[in-house]
């Protein structure tokens, strides 16, 4: 079986309700495609290494 990692960014204008309920949706999709879910780690807000819509900073998730 392979491995896969997957980090993505979310907007930090958002609610964290929200955030939250971002990530959440995200791994749930990939569970329901049958990933095998070994790791989750929310990274926080961290800078960007460039400007995304406007935006300097994002909150990162990593997902294995």
């Amino acid at each position: 079986m392979r491995n896969y990692e997957v980090t993505f960014i979310v907007d930090p204008l958002l609610s964290s309700d929200e955030i939250q309920g971002t990530a959440t949706n995200y791994i749930e999709h990939l569970e329901n495609q049958g990933a095998n879910i070994v790791h989750r780690e929310d990274m926080g807000l961290r800078q960007l290494a460039y400007p995304i819509k406007k935006r300097n900073s994002g909150m990162y998730y990593s997902i294995e």
